[in-house]
């Protein structure tokens, strides 16, 4: 298990699983040159309470595959996200537009919950060729998801039918692209689950409900006290400081 782990301001991807069933929760990916998260050949782990944050540089949020050599080879790489916040925020680069929320390919299934997309210029969900035919027969689904801002098209694809979603305005605290930042939920965030009956478990309660959408809850802030988004020259006055010291 991987936990509390930050990837900033990588050239690259930020956070990269090769096969494997790897498990990550509360990771963070920030201001990464192409993916904030990526995955290929049988990645069959899981990333829980996870952040993707791009600056002007990023692409997509998540860019997932199973194999290029065949889509189809086993084991297939089958993730699942739970509670993921991805959010491309102002200022864009170049190559931002082009840049999909989650974008899959290459046979890759996927399982997401509690999911929450916004900024992302080509889409929020981009799945091409065998990637987009696993929604259609039930290997791959997203269920409880926030799109909101994602281009023209939020689904792409033909996945529609395995896509479980809102297009609503998630109310966070505050998505510029800057030190410090806070992705809560505000009070009055759709994110943020609906009262639940005095015992909880009442039967017909719907699923989900209890449950936060994305990477975090109204109260919360698990960035603090560990993570770092200043820019990487902030680095060098750091060290000078500590030496000082």
């Amino acid at each position: 298990m991987l936990e509390h782990v930050q990837a900033h301001a990588g050239l690259a991807n930020g956070l990269f699983f090769s096969g494997g069933t790897a498990n990550c929760s509360r990771c963070v990916a920030s201001g990464s040159g192409a993916a904030g998260l990526a995955w290929e050949r049988g990645w069959q782990g899981t990333a829980s309470h996870l952040l993707v944050l791009h600056g002007p540089e990023g692409v997509d949020g998540v860019d997932g595959a199973n194999d290029s050599r065949g889509h189809d080879l086993e084991p297939r790489s089958r993730p699942v996200l739970a509670n993921a916040t991805l959010v491309h925020a102002n200022p864009y680069g170049a190559r931002a537009s082009k840049g999909a929320g989650l974008r899959l390919g290459a046979g890759t299934a996927l399982v997401a919950r509690d999911l929450l997309v916004t900024g992302f210029r080509g889409g929020a969900l981009d799945a091409g060729g065998r990637a987009a035919l696993l929604f259609a027969e039930g290997e791959s689904r997203v269920e409880r998801a926030l799109l909101y801002r994602n281009g023209h098209r939020p689904l792409r694809g033909g996945i529609a039918t395995g896509v479980d979603f809102e297009d609503r305005y998630p109310r966070l605290r505050n998505i510029l692209w800057e030190a410090n930042p806070d992705r809560r939920p505000e009070a009055r965030s759709p994110a943020l689950p609906k009262t639940l009956p005095a015992e909880g478990t009442a039967e017909g309660t719907p699923p989900g409900a209890g449950q936060y959408v994305g990477a975090f809850g109204e109260y919360e802030n698990w960035l603090e006290e560990w993570t770092f988004f200043a820019p990487e020259s902030d680095y060098d006055t750091l060290a000078e400081d500590d030496g000082a010291n």
